[in-house]
């Protein structure tokens, strides 16, 4: 029993890679849009650990900004709601855009 040789020539090679990637930017765009929600949210929660972990928040909870301001009370989550509510993070894919 012989194997068979052949070869194959692409006739419009531009054509495929264009499609190709059109199949990969498809899968990778649903990819994203199930995992959007969860990045958003992730990201919101790093920033908050962020801010909490940071010298001024620190520094404004029992140090010396506390004392320069007079603060008595320092509402930490109120600051974090405040600035991560302004903040807004949108996770989004970007058009896929097919050479001429």
């Amino acid at each position: 029993m012989t194997g068979l040789n052949f070869s194959m020539k692409l006739l419009d090679e531009k054509n495929i890679e264009k499609e190709i990637l059109k199949a990969m930017h498809k899968h990778v765009k649903k990819y994203f849009k199930n995992n959007a929600e969860m990045l958003e949210m992730s990201m919101s929660n790093t920033l908050s650990t962020a801010i909490l972990a940071s010298p001024t928040m620190q520094e404004l909870k029992s140090g010396r900004l506390k004392e320069e301001l007079g603060v008595e009370f320092v509402n930490e989550y109120g600051i974090i709601l405040a600035i991560t509510s302004a903040a807004k993070l949108t996770v989004a894919f970007q058009k896929y855009l097919a050479a001429k």
